[in-house]
């Protein structure tokens, strides 16, 4: 038996209704029970065309998650200082946080995938190719064109392994 998003979604909505709960209280519930939530990141973040794959990401972790730029450096791999104008960035061109609903997605990696020397995106194309998605279903997943990702994939592969593939 499948559970689709409606079923999902009108499950939340029963358990705010049915406890009085506001939709933080409900998410920080939902991460008591499941801390490991806490170290992914919903991959429907990535499909917003107004920002880059970092700009999302720390958008996500600074907005949503309330982390600090030394938190948000560690899970990316990168320096706190670049982290804050890369959201100063990202926060001007979208000024609202995600959306709450993006916390229930079963799509979502982890940030342990971003201690690899590659750029976010291709860390991020990689990791979806090792979970044996094909080009296709990662430019679906990620609002990309099939080309871009065979490039990406060629980019971390020739930096992971040296060699032109």
């Amino acid at each position: 038996m499948t559970t689709t998003t409606q079923d999902q979604e009108n499950f939340r909505t029963t358990l705010l209704q049915k406890y009085q709960l506001t939709e933080e209280q409900l998410t920080q519930l939902i991460h008591q029970q499941k801390p490991e939530l806490q170290q992914t990141f919903p991959i429907s973040i990535l499909r917003t065309s107004e920002l880059s794959s970092l700009e999302a990401l720390v958008k996500y972790l600074r907005e949503n998650k309330k982390q600090s730029y030394k938190k948000i450096g560690e899970y990316l791999n990168r320096q706190p200082k670049t982290l804050a104008v890369t959201y100063s960035q990202a926060h001007k061109k979208l000024p609202t946080p995600f959306p709450t609903r993006t916390e229930y997605e079963n799509n979502r990696l982890p940030f342990t995938i971003f201690q690899q020397p590659l750029s976010i995106l291709e860390t991020i194309t990689h990791q979806l190719h090792n979970q044996e998605l094909t080009n296709s279903e990662i430019a679906t997943k990620l609002g990309l064109n099939q080309r871009t990702i065979w490039t990406l994939l060629k980019r971390a592969h020739h930096k992971l392994h040296g060699v032109h593939a």
